[in-house]
């Protein structure tokens, strides 16, 4: 049931994976590849949770046909988790300078943590859609942001 996720997320984030080999700059584009690709993935969960019902008509695999619609919301959290992570962990090895991170970081780490509060006190299908579309937006917000310190 993930493999669809994973593979949509990794065609989104290859997007600028491609475009930082072709002009060399893998490591200043690293950031934006893991950001688009597990956000995008987190993304693609809760959509899944939002479709539920017509996926479980149509017999469509899902995380959340398989697991529950909440169990999926839950286990969305985890790639936002583990960008929280890397972010913090490309900034202690030094690889994200902290002109990048502190932006980067406190931009995805507050809005993050309202989305997701949002989705888990207000739990429902039509909040769920809600919550998709302020991942979107989030998702624009910290691309100004890191494209404006880079």
């Amino acid at each position: 049931p993930l493999i669809g996720n994973i593979v949509v997320s990794y065609t989104v984030a290859s997007t600028f994976l491609f475009g930082a080999l072709v002009t060399h700059n893998v490591r200043r584009v690293l950031p934006v590849i893991l950001y688009t690709g597990l956000y995008t993935l987190a993304r693609e969960i809760i959509k899944d949770a939002e479709d539920v019902n017509g996926d479980k008509r149509y017999g469509i695999a899902t995380i959340a046909t398989k697991l529950g619609a909440k169990v999926a919301v839950i286990l969305s959290l985890i790639p936002v988790v583990v960008l929280a992570l890397a972010l913090f962990a490309g900034f202690s090895k030094g690889v994200l300078p902290a002109r990048i991170f502190y932006p980067v970081f406190l931009s995805y780490t507050i809005p993050a943590t309202a989305i997701y509060s949002f989705i888990f006190l207000k739990y429902n299908s039509d909040k769920l859609k809600l919550a998709s579309g302020l991942i979107k937006l989030h998702m624009l917000l910290l691309f100004v942001i890191y494209f404006l310190t880079v």
